[in-house]
């Protein structure tokens, strides 16, 4: 029997001939492991007869295995097998041929079974981000759950638990969000409308009050109180569960807002205020100091990679080389969502890519970001810069990864750049913060303005339609690849 042995993504797997399609592939003989230049993968083959243990190992290139289907037509699916310690990947292979890349994580082809070990890496850097994510998790996860269960009882308590306490459908009904922020909204409509280009956008100005006023001024209050009198849990747990809001509607609005100052390079305001530098990057690089952003991200990392290149393997943020049925591939995308947040990953790929520039003013964000930690350290104390200043940062990079995570969910095998499979769109969703569930629109129209995405999600209807998208039901599988 012959076998093909070979790393993918967590263990060496057998590919016996008598199961799969025929591998066409270029071997190199050599009596030892050899390395191959130009490839990112390299194989092992292993040659040996029935009941033989024996086996000369060669090193091959895989700079482009192409699969076959089985001459007996009756064989619809191909089983590629491991050891107990291997992974145990179910591989459809008799619809039509596949080509596998030469980089073998991106290959949409291979589906996660029900019998997969729960561990699936192989390579040590995919085994350090999933410690790493682990560790940020077991450090600020309690602290972060518990800040968020906060704001959960908190929006349940404002309409009286009706309907129950969450994923009741009653969200946000409660006074808070039907009654007094409609009449804030309304009483200010008129004042604050010589500030906005669209009439619909007033509210942002409560938003900079509330979020780049009230927030600074808690902020400073716990500073003083911090100064005078030492680190108070229950303190820092108020000022958190204040500066999220109930069910994290305001952590919701700002990173929605700082999304949309991202994205929107010719401003929200009207003139003469759409020319002060100020006002037109208050969210990012004020506003969101206090949230966790990190300047930058979102003009930069997340507008010119993540939309360049749409999940991607050139996207910092992608998560299409992972099964995102999988929480312990989440706790390694915590890792790489993490790198994302502070700028890493984003400035060695605008560097790889020649960008400098922009790696430039990528960095600047990060060093303004850091220095306004050390900042706090230095005049208050180093548990205030902790638990005030970074806290946010870290409740967000487990937040956001749990969103990017949900958002680009879903793959078309054949297609990986279908916009209309890799996002989702959420139809009359409850918690619905500035048209955000309709996400397949805005990586198709990434500047259009949020008030427009219904009338998108109309219009594109019929790609939905035709580009294979799915809707309801049990999810197969080669979607979740």
């Amino acid at each position: 029997m012959e076998s093909i042995s070979f790393p993918m993504r967590s263990c060496n797997i057998e590919i016996y001939d008598d199961d799969v399609n025929q591998a066409l592939v270029k071997i190199n003989n050599a009596e030892d492991d050899v390395s191959v230049e130009d490839s990112a993968t390299t194989m092992s083959i292993s040659s040996a007869d029935d009941g033989s243990r024996n086996s000369e190992e060669l090193s091959i290139s895989l700079v482009e295995l192409e699969t076959k289907q089985l001459d007996s037509p009756d064989q619809e699916e191909s089983t590629i097998l491991g050891d107990n310690n291997d992974c145990n990947y179910i591989k459809n292979t008799a619809r039509e041929k596949k080509i596998i890349k030469s980089d073998i994580k991106v290959d949409p082809n291979f589906v996660y079974g029900d019998d997969d070990p729960i561990f699936i890496f192989c390579t040590p850097s995919e085994w350090l981000s999933f410690f790493v994510g682990a560790t940020i998790l077991l450090i600020v996860g309690p602290a972060v759950g518990s800040v968020v269960l906060g704001s959960l009882i908190w929006e349940a308590f404002d309409r009286g638990f009706a309907g129950g306490f969450i994923n009741c459908g009653r969200e946000l009904t409660g006074f808070v969000f039907t009654s007094f922020l409609p009449w804030l909204n309304k009483v200010t409509y008129k004042f604050n409308l010589r500030f906005v280009k669209h009439e619909s956008d007033t509210f942002m100005i409560n938003c900079i009050f509330g979020h780049g006023v009230l927030v600074p001024a808690m902020f400073m209050a716990c500073a003083w109180h911090c100064y005078h009198y030492g680190f108070d849990a229950r303190l820092a747990f108020v000022y958190h569960l204040l500066r999220i809001g109930p069910h994290q509607m305001n952590f919701a609005y700002v990173y929605t807002l700082c999304h949309k100052e991202g994205h929107n390079y010719s401003g929200l305001y009207k003139k003469p205020y759409n020319d002060s530098v100020l006002l037109r990057n208050v969210f990012n690089w004020w506003i969101g100091l206090f949230y966790g952003v990190v300047p930058a991200t979102f003009a930069y990392g997340h507008s010119i990679n993540h939309h360049k290149y749409d999940n991607e393997m050139k996207d910092v943020t992608t998560t299409s080389d992972k099964p995102r049925d999988s929480f312990i591939n989440w706790v390694a995308y915590v890792t790489r969502y993490f790198l994302y947040a502070i700028n890493i990953t984003t400035i060695y790929q605008f560097i790889s890519e020649g960008r400098r520039d922009i790696a430039w003013k990528t960095f600047n964000g990060t060093l303004y970001f850091l220095l306004w930690n050390i900042m706090w350290a230095l005049a208050i104390s180093p548990s205030f810069a902790l638990f005030y200043v970074s806290f946010p940062f870290w409740e967000a990079t487990i937040l956001l990864a749990a969103i990017n995570w949900s958002w680009h969910a879903f793959i078309e095998p054949e297609d990986l750049g279908n916009d209309y499979v890799q996002s989702l769109t959420i139809l009359e969703g409850r918690v619905n913060v500035l048209n955000e569930d309709a996400h397949v629109i805005h990586h198709c129209h990434p500047a259009a303005h949020w008030t427009t995405h219904p009338d998108l999600v109309s219009k594109r209807w019929n790609g939905y339609r035709t580009r294979r998208v799915y809707s309801g039901g049990r999810m197969p599988l080669r979607y979740l690849v």
